[in-house]
């Protein structure tokens, strides 16, 4: 591009006829890229926690934590359950059973669904018998 007006000058000063064009390019706008929207897994049914008889009589409680994988069609495969926190193995047993149950509209992209991991936290409470006014 330089060496042309260069050569276009010295062409002019020498006195020779010069015929020049510019022609100047406008880039076209740039088309944004189609974003998706991204839907996070949203729950939709869960069966209830079967607390186990043998800890709750002896007061065994705590907060579980499940990291899961929510398929394309919302299910919970049992394999895909992976227990992160948990007090006792027995809590754990009943936390992924409860999982595994339950149902999820899945995680989209767009209008595809998509699998997804999620954190589920199961509490697993220990009430206690407070004792009754006047008694021992």
């Amino acid at each position: 591009m330089h060496t042309t007006l260069l050569l276009a000058l010295a062409l002019a000063s020498a006195g020779l006829p010069v015929a020049a064009q510019i022609t100047v390019v406008k880039p076209l706008d740039p088309v944004p890229p189609r974003r998706l929207e991204y839907h996070a897994p949203q729950l939709v049914s869960c069966p209830a926690t079967q607390y186990p008889d043998s800890l709750k009589r002896r007061a065994i409680g705590g907060h579980v934590v499940l990291d899961l994988v929510v398929d394309t069609l919302g299910r919970v495969p049992r394999d895909r359950i992976v227990v992160r926190e948990s007090p006792h193995p027995g809590l754990s047993q009943a936390a992924i059973a409860m999982a595994a149950g339950c149902r999820f509209a899945p995680a989209r992209v767009g209008r595809k669904g998509v699998g997804k991991m999620v954190t589920m936290p199961v509490d697993f409470g220990v009430v206690r018998a407070t004792p009754s006014p006047g008694g021992p």
